[in-house]
């Protein structure tokens, strides 16, 4: 299936490696960064929500607006798309990117069978999430 490898950043960003967001995509580019679009004006309406945990890009969309562009970087297969994404952002916190680029949510778009769910359940059970840091940060 063939993808899409884009950057979002500020017009004067001239390095890759450390400025912008890296991002892949399936759809047309110009599709995706709509939708990043609207999640920016989402963000710069909700004032909570802008001083918590929103993602650095909406948020540098906001503070940037106009001065923003999205940049395709290539067209290729899927593999190959999350491949350059995980070498153009190998840690979190790079450029506007705060998780490791080259995932792929396999699931966006699609439903999981019960028999899927079961087993996923089955593999979680007896786990434990430390959700503790969620109680400092609603007090």
């Amino acid at each position: 299936m063939s993808s899409f490898v884009y950057r979002i950043k500020h017009k004067d960003h001239t390095d890759i490696i450390t400025q912008g967001y890296v991002g892949v995509t399936s759809k047309r580019v110009s599709d995706r960064f709509s939708t990043h679009k609207r999640v920016a004006r989402k963000l710069e309406s909700n004032i909570q929500q802008r001083q918590g945990e929103a993602n650095v890009v909406h948020r540098a969309m906001v503070k940037y607006g106009e001065h923003i562009e999205i940049v395709t970087v290539c067209q290729c297969e899927s593999e190959y798309a999350y491949w350059l994404e995980n070498k153009l952002r190998p840690a979190p916190f790079i450029g506007w990117n705060i998780s490791v680029g080259g995932k792929s949510n396999g699931m966006l778009g699609r439903n999981q069978s019960e028999k899927q769910k079961q087993i996923v359940s089955e593999m979680n059970r007896g786990k434990h999430v430390d959700t503790s840091h969620l109680v400092d940060a609603v007090s």
